[in-house]
C-alpha cells in the first residue's frame, strides 16, 4: 500500500478510487446539504443561498447543482416544472439549462461597425472595434444575441403540447425576437430577411474580421491607452484599436478610451490617466476611488488595492481585492472543491494548513490537471478519449487515446520536476503508473469502444453499493469514467497546482525546473479545456507577459504566475458574468440592458503578498500558531519553530 508520510497525517491513495470518491461523495450531500437538495426536489423556483463552500461570490446563483440565471429582461420561460412563467428584469429563476452567461437569455451585443456607428444609444459612447483573421459564433445573431443552438429548434425545443394556438404564437414571437435576436413574421415565413424563419437563422455564424460593440468612455481620473487620433484625410476611424507608437504597436479589446474632451496623459510613473487638460494632475483628488488610477503619489482608498503597473489589462487602476480561499461559483466548472477550503474528492471537508495545499488537495489538483484536453474536440467524459471509436463530430478519433497518454505523461513528468520534495510530508510522489492502473484505472483495461460506451450509460442505481454490483467489472468502469469526468471538471485546481508548486520551490531553482516552468504555459496555451480560455491565455497572457522567464530565481516565477492569473482572471466569465465581448468592467456596457451586471461581477485581483501567504505552506504547531513546514535536513528543522507571525 502507498503512503504519503506526513508529520501531521498520513494519506493513502485509496482515497482516490473512483468507487470510494462516488460513495463518499453521495454520503456528503445527504448529510451537508440535505436542505438545499429537498428544496430543489420540491421548489422548482428554489436557487440556492450563497455560502463560501458550494456558493461562493456575486453569482452563487448560477452554481452547477442550482443553475440559475438573472432575467435580463420581461420575459416568460419554462421553469424547471415545466411551467410557463413570467419575470421580471433581475428576477433570480431557476431554468432547466441556459448559456454561459449570468443572464438569460443571453445580453444583445449589436454590432455597430456592421450598423455604421449609429447603433449606439447615448454620447457617452463609442462602436470599440475589434480585428482579427476571423470569428464564429458568437454573439453573431442578426440582432447581436449569443448564438444558441435551440434557435435552430420549434419554440427553442421546449414541450409546447399543453398551450393552445394562441400561447404558442405568442411563446413563439417572444423566442423569436427577445431569446433568439430573429425577426418574427405572422405568416412564419420571413422571404424578404433570405429564407429566415420564425426559428431564426440556420446559421447564425456569418465569419469576418470586424466587429463593434458599443461600450462607455473612460471618465476622468481613469486609466487609459493612447488611441488612434483623427487623420485629416481620414476624419472617424474607429477607436478600438491602440496606435502603434504606443500600447507595443498592438491592438486591444478593452475600452480605454477617453471621453470626449478629455486627453490620456502620463501623470508620471507611466501612469496613464483621462484629464481635462486645462487642469492635469491637480484635479485628481486623493485618496483614489475604485477604478481610478493610482500610483505611489496616488493612494487608493481602504480596502482598495492598486493592479500596479505590470498587469497590461485595467493597470494602476484600484480595484477591490479578490479574497483568499474563495472559488467562485458559477456554470462553468465545479467549485464545490475549492483547493484549500471545500471537499476534497472523498467527499470529507478538510481541514487546510495555515497556507499551502493539504497532501491530499496537492494530488487531487495533480490528477485534475492530467485530464486536460481541449473541450471541443475531447474530453474525459467521451469514450474515445480512452479508446479508439467512430468518427465525432466529424473528427477523426483514431489517435485521441495515445496522444492524451502522452499528455498526461508529459503534464505528470512537469509537476514531478516542480514538486516540493524538499518539504516535510511531500517527500515523495505517487508514480504515473500507479495513478493509470489504480486511480484511473481505464488505461490499464483491455476493452473497445462498444464496451466503454455501455459503461458510460449504466444508470447510478444499476452500480450503486446498494445494488449488489459495484464490483463488477462493467460498474468499476462506469465509476472510473464517472471519477475522471468529474474531476477533469474542477477547473479550479489548475491555477492552484501552479500557485502552491512555485511558492514552495527552493530558492534557486534546477535547470530541469525552470524549463518545466516553461512547460506550464505551453501546455495551457495547447490544451486548456476551455477554447475561450485557450485562447485569451495564448493572447492575453502569453502575448502581454511572454512565457515564463529564464531566470532561475523561484520569486520571479512565482510572481510571474500570479501576475499572468490575475491578467486571466481580468478576463473570465467567473469575474464578468459571461464572455468578456459581451460584458465590460467598470460599468463601461453599451446601452442600458445590462447597466446592473456589476451586481454580479466579482473581484479578480490578488496582490502577490496575499497570493503568497496563501499558498506558502504553513502549518499549526500544538500551540496553534502557523509555522513553516521544515525542510528534510536539521538546519531547516530548527528554523522552521520561529512563529509565522
Amino acid at each position: 500500500m502507498f503512503f504519503i508520510t506526513n508529520s501531521v497525517r498520513a494519506v493513502k491513495y485509496e482515497n482516490f478510487l473512483p468507487q470510494n470518491f462516488r460513495d463518499a461523495l453521495a454520503n456528503y450531500r445527504a448529510d451537508y446539504v440535505p436542505e438545499r437538495d429537498k428544496l430543489k426536489k420540491n421548489d422548482p423556483n428554489y436557487c440556492g443561498e450563497e455560502n463560501r463552500t458550494v456558493s461562493a461570490g456575486k453569482m452563487w446563483f448560477t452554481a452547477f447543482d442550482v443553475h440559475c440565471r438573472a432575467a435580463i429582461r420581461p420575459i416568460t420561460y419554462l421553469n424547471r416544472a415545466n411551467e410557463f412563467t413570467t419575470a421580471d428584469p433581475g428576477d433570480i429563476i431557476a431554468v432547466p439549462s441556459a448559456l454561459e452567461v449570468v443572464y438569460f437569455p443571453g445580453p444583445k451585443v449589436p454590432d455597430c461597425y456592421l450598423q455604421g456607428n449609429v447603433g449606439c444609444e447615448s454620447e457617452e459612447e463609442f462602436c470599440m472595434t475589434d480585428r482579427h483573421e476571423k470569428w464564429g459564433k458568437w454573439g453573431k445573431a442578426p440582432s447581436g444575441l449569443t448564438a444558441d443552438q435551440r434557435c435552430a429548434l420549434p419554440y427553442f425545443s421546449w414541450n409546447v403540447e399543453g398551450l393552445d394556438d394562441k400561447a404558442k404564437k405568442e411563446l413563439n414571437e417572444s423566442v423569436v425576437e427577445d431569446y433568439c435576436g430573429g425577426v418574427y413574421c405572422e405568416d412564419g415565413n420571413c422571404d424578404s430577411f433570405g429564407g429566415w424563419v420564425n426559428k431564426v437563422a440556420r446559421d447564425q455564424g456569418a465569419w469576418n474580421p470586424v466587429r463593434g460593440k458599443c461600450v462607455k468612455y473612460r471618465k476622468k481620473g481613469q486609466s487609459c491607452y493612447f488611441m488612434q487620433k483623427k487623420n485629416k484625410f481620414y476624419q472617424n476611424p474607429f477607436l478600438g484599436t491602440a496606435d502603434a507608437e504606443f500600447n507595443n504597436g498592438g491592438g486591444i479589446n478593452r475600452p480605454f478610451v477617453c471621453a470626449p474632451g478629455l486627453e490620456c496623459k502620463d501623470i508620471g510613473q507611466n501612469i496613464n490617466t483621462c484629464v481635462n487638460p486645462s487642469e492635469g494632475i491637480k484635479s485628481l483628488s486623493v485618496p483614489r476611488k475604485e477604478w481610478e488610477t493610482c500610483g505611489d503619489h496616488l493612494p487608493c482608498d481602504d480596502g482598495l488595492v492598486c493592479t500596479g503597473t505590470e498587469i497590461e489589462i485595467l493597470n494602476n487602476t484600484c480595484v477591490v481585492p479578490r479574497e483568499p480561499d474563495v472559488c467562485y461559483a458559477g456554470p462553468w466548472w465545479d467549485s464545490m472543491f475549492c483547493p484549500r477550503t471545500g471537499l476534497l474528492n472523498n467527499g470529507t471537508i478538510q481541514t487546510p494548513p495555515c497556507g499551502g495545499m493539504s497532501p491530499e488537495m496537492a494530488i487531487e489538483s495533480l490528477l485534475s490537471w492530467l485530464l486536460m484536453a481541449p473541450g471541443e474536440s475531447v474530453a474525459p467524459l467521451w469514450c474515445t478519449y480512452w479508446v479508439e471509436g467512430p468518427l465525432n463530430n466529424d473528427f477523426n478519433t483514431s489517435g485521441w487515446p495515445e496522444r492524451h497518454r502522452a499528455l498526461r505523461y508529459d503534464i505528470y513528468k512537469t509537476f514531478d520536476t516542480l514538486w516540493p520534495k524538499h518539504l516535510d510530508g511531500f517527500e515523495s510522489l505517487i508514480s504515473f503508473e500507479e495513478i493509470e492502473r489504480d486511480i484511473f484505472g481505464i488505461p490499464s483495461k483491455n476493452i473497445d469502444y462498444d464496451t466503454c460506451k455501455t459503461a458510460l450509460i449504466k444508470d447510478f442505481n444499476e452500480c450503486s453499493p446498494e445494488s449488489g454490483n459495484s464490483m463488477e467489472p462493467i460498474c468499476i468502469l462506469h465509476q472510473e469514467l464517472v471519477f475522471t469526468r468529474a474531476i477533469k471538471n474542477q477547473a479550479n485546481k489548475v491555477w492552484s497546482l501552479i500557485h502552491w508548486v512555485m511558492a514552495n520551490l527552493k530558492k534557486f531553482m534546477s535547470p530541469d525546473q525552470v524549463e518545466a516552468s516553461r512547460a506550464i504555459a505551453l501546455i495551457l496555451r495547447d490544451n486548456w479545456a476551455c477554447n475561450d480560455c485557450r485562447g485569451f491565455f495564448n493572447a492575453g497572457v502569453l502575448g502581454g507577459l511572454g512565457y515564463p522567464p529564464l531566470s532561475n530565481k523561484a520569486v520571479d516565477h512565482e510572481k510571474y504566475w500570479n501576475l499572468g492569473h490575475n491578467e486571466a482572471s481580468e478576463h473570465v466569465a467567473t469575474t464578468r458574468g459571461g464572455h468578456p465581448w459581451m460584458l465590460q468592467l467598470a460599468g463601461q456596457n453599451g446601452g442600458t440592458e445590462t447597466a446592473g451586471v456589476s451586481n454580479y461581477q466579482n473581484p479578480f485581483y490578488m496582490p502577490y503578498e496575499q497570493a503568497h501567504l496563501q499558498w506558502k505552506q504553513w502549518e499549526q504547531n500544538a500551540d496553534g500558531e502557523c509555522v513553516h513546514v521544515p525542510n528534510k535536513s536539521k538546519k531547516s528543522r530548527k528554523s522552521s519553530k520561529k512563529s509565522r507571525h
